[in-house]
């Protein structure tokens, strides 16, 4: 395990197949998955991919602290942090900072060294009127065409009560499911060293984050979930800590997917993996920058 920070800039690819699922649901669309209105390619919000890596992350690393969790309210940790960083209340530690800023110094130092979410992703402190921004961010992820999306409704044989067996039967429906029949989506991202001397964020850090995505979806399984895939991963691994040249566009533009051509020119639908090719176009690609395919 090496706390050794993070010295180098990584640019992540990923892309992933979704057959008869739900990869991110709307819940604006009443939980159908999202869409772009305008071009009918699907979306998967950043703040998804977040979440279904961070809960990868949880299951395959037992000494992981997440500071966002669903069965523990923020307003514990805030108060435990300042308690124990700076031996008081977040009462009295809103009111030190109204006299010295540094005086949240050493409770940002506790929740970094303590969370990997925060030092991963970041995090707003709204309680403390404070943000802290992580070096690891991922785009809205987009398909590669439009997909198409299909409702099934959903019954049930269990019968609650013999008036309702006499009058709608043993089958009744009970609700619905809107799954993307099959799509692939391309997931974008970067991870600054800069920002993570910032956070805290380590070398071991950034391999959890990659091992993280290898198996986001191995922990996500469920009846509207049950086929996602990742197709590929690319870590593109700068020589220094700006990463400058060349630009994070360039080389998330050097991984390309394209239909095959009996489905760009519209004579079937892409309906399995194979119907796509995935170049990379290594040519455009600088020596000095490692390519590591992790899938």
């Amino acid at each position: 395990m090496s706390k050794k920070i993070l010295g180098e800039k990584h640019v992540v690819v990923a892309v992933v197949e979704v057959n008869n699922s739900n990869p991110n649901g709307d819940k604006e669309a009443h939980g159908a998955p999202r869409q772009d209105g305008a071009t009918g390619l699907g979306l998967i919000t950043d703040v998804c991919i977040k979440s279904k890596f961070l809960e990868a992350v949880r299951e395959m690393y037992g000494d992981v602290e997440l500071f966002i969790e669903a069965n523990r309210a923020l307003n514990e940790k805030f108060e435990e942090a300042a308690r124990e960083a700076a031996g008081m209340t977040v009462a009295e530690l809103v009111n030190a900072m109204k006299k010295d800023r540094d005086a949240f110094t050493p409770v940002l130092q506790y929740l970094l060294e303590r969370y990997f979410d925060m030092r991963t992703f970041g995090a707003v402190l709204a309680k403390l009127n404070r943000h802290v921004r992580g070096p690891a961010q991922f785009t809205i992820a987009q398909s590669v065409l439009p997909v198409e999306l299909k409702t099934y409704a959903l019954t049930s044989q269990g019968i609650t009560t013999d008036k309702q067996f006499y009058e709608e039967g043993s089958n009744t429906m009970f609700g619905e499911k809107t799954v993307v029949r099959h799509g692939v989506y391309v997931i974008r991202g970067e991870v600054s060293a800069v920002q993570a001397e910032q956070t805290g964020f380590t070398e071991d850090d950034m391999e959890k984050l990659l091992q993280g995505r290898v198996h986001m979806f191995d922990f996500d399984k469920a009846a509207g979930r049950a086929d996602m895939r990742l197709r590929g991963l690319w870590d593109f691994v700068y020589p220094d800590r700006l990463g400058l040249e060349p630009t994070t566009t360039t080389l998330w533009e050097s991984l390309k997917v394209t239909p095959v051509p009996e489905v760009l020119n519209g004579f079937r639908p892409a309906t399995e993996f194979s119907d796509y090719i995935v170049s990379l176009d290594e040519a455009s690609i600088p020596s000095n920058i490692t390519i590591r395919k992790l899938v």
